[in-house]
């Protein structure tokens, strides 16, 4: 069962009511969750696996707004909108990592609790939901200095580019060999002659999926208000879901969301062009 830190204020703020921790052990209930308090700090355990959209501090805030008010908000950019920013797929990924979603969000300063709060949603959808980045991976990119489309192809393991935690350039290879995140998810990719890559139309590398970002475009900071939010993965319906529940909680927090269109040259389950959030 997960269990997630959050700040009581950042909560409250949310869910646009400020609660005595009694009232809130009540409220949570509703999201099958049970609160333990340190302070501001509060840690929440969640009973339901099945509701990846609640482990996180915009999810529960969303949950018990709803309950109280006996209604949930509507996103309009599910369905409306214009979706300029396209992300295109390789026909080679269809037999490596085949499926690919993203979003822009603008408009927002992402402060502290909000980047802890990406960062941590990160991590535990890709190692429950996505089964240790093996169905999904996700990437948070600096925005503001991407050219689309994107570009979402296989390559060849020689390509180079200089990862996170890194100074220098390496291989894609090396990366897997060398680094210490790509030695940890090596596994994910063994056995295929050409890599997972993301790139923008000037061929500014945004990542390797589903190993590492790159140092450039891959570093998002305090004080960033400019994002572009990506999954990739080997369930679509998965993948799609992942990005719906990073859409919905940034727009929580004030984000204007964009939506990307992806052109695939394969069919999915879904049509060979998918408008992301979905």
């Amino acid at each position: 069962m997960p269990t997630i830190s959050v700040i009581k204020s950042d909560l409250e703020r949310l869910a646009g009511q400020t609660y005595k921790l009694p009232e809130l052990e009540e409220a949570l209930e509703y999201a099958k969750a049970e609160v333990k308090a340190e302070g501001d700090e509060l840690r929440i355990q969640l009973k339901d696996t099945n509701r990846p959209d609640l482990w996180c501090t915009e999810g529960l805030a969303r949950a018990i707004k709803g309950y109280r008010e006996t209604q949930f908000d509507a996103y309009a950019f599910f369905t409306e909108g214009d979706s300029d920013l396209t992300i295109t797929v390789d026909p080679r990924l269809e037999h490596i990592r085949p499926f690919v979603a993203g979003f822009e969000c603008s408009g927002v300063e992402i402060g502290d609790h909000a980047l802890t709060q990406l960062i941590e949603m990160q991590e535990r959808l890709c190692d429950n939901y996505g089964r240790g980045r093996s169905s999904i991976a996700v990437g948070i990119y600096d925005a503001s200095d991407i050219v689309y489309p994107v570009r979402y192809e296989a390559v060849s393991p020689n390509t180079r580019f200089t990862p996170l935690e890194s100074e220098t350039e390496m291989s894609l290879s090396q990366i897997l060999t060398d680094h210490p995140t790509g030695q940890t998810y090596a596994h994910l990719l063994e056995g295929y002659q050409q890599y997972p890559l993301l790139r923008d139309s000037r061929d500014a590398v945004l990542s390797m999926p589903p190993i590492i970002n790159s140092a450039s475009l891959g570093r998002v900071e305090v004080g960033d208000s400019h994002l572009f939010i990506e999954a990739t993965g080997t369930v679509l319906d998965h993948v799609l879901h992942t990005i719906a529940i990073f859409a919905v909680n940034l727009a929580d927090r004030g984000a204007k969301i964009t939506p990307a269109t992806v052109q695939y040259s394969y069919d999915t389950p879904r049509g060979r062009e998918i408008r992301c959030p979905y």
